[in-house]
C-alpha cells in the first residue's frame, strides 16, 4: 500500500474573480471534469497542490444554440456537446470530435475547456475542429 500520496487542496469559487484569486496561488490548476488530473499518477506526474474547481462558477457551463451561432462554455462536457450540438450549421467536425473523444465514461465528465487547455497533451480532440470553425 502506498503511503506517499499527497492530496491537493481543493477550492470551489463561485465567481470568475474568486477563481482568478485562487488560481494565483502557487501550484494552482483549474479543473472541471478533472479527468486529466485523475490520470496524472498513471503518467508519473506530480500531484498538483492546489486545485480550483470551476464547476460552481456561474456562466462557464453555458450552451446556447442560436439561429446563426452556437455558444459553448468551457465546462460543457464532451457528452453534452455530442448530444445537443446540431447536426447542421456546418458543425459536423465538432460534433464528430465530441462523439468520438476518449470513451463514454470520460465523455460524461471531461470538458471541452479541459480538452483544449491540456498543454502537455498534444492530441486535443477539439482543437482542429474549433480552429477550422474560427
Amino acid at each position: 500500500m502506498r503511503t506517499d500520496l499527497a492530496f491537493p487542496r481543493m477550492s470551489h469559487p463561485r465567481s470568475v474573480a474568486e477563481a482568478l484569486q485562487e488560481l494565483g496561488r502557487d501550484g494552482a490548476q483549474a479543473v472541471a471534469g478533472a479527468t486529466w488530473v485523475l490520470r496524472a499518477p498513471l503518467r508519473h506526474e506530480a500531484v498538483v497542490p492546489n486545485l480550483v474547481a470551476l464547476n460552481r462558477v456561474e456562466g462557464l457551463g453555458g450552451f446556447d444554440v442560436g439561429p446563426a451561432a452556437v455558444t459553448i462554455g468551457p465546462l460543457v462536457t464532451h457528452d453534452l456537446l455530442a448530444r445537443r450540438l446540431p447536426e447542421a450549421m456546418g458543425l459536423e467536425a465538432l460534433r464528430k470530435a465530441a462523439v468520438r473523444a476518449a470513451n463514454p465514461g470520460v465523455r460524461r465528465i471531461a470538458t471541452i475547456g479541459g480538452n483544449i487547455s491540456a498543454h502537455d497533451f498534444a492530441a486535443s480532440d477539439f482543437a482542429a475542429a474549433l480552429i477550422s470553425l474560427d
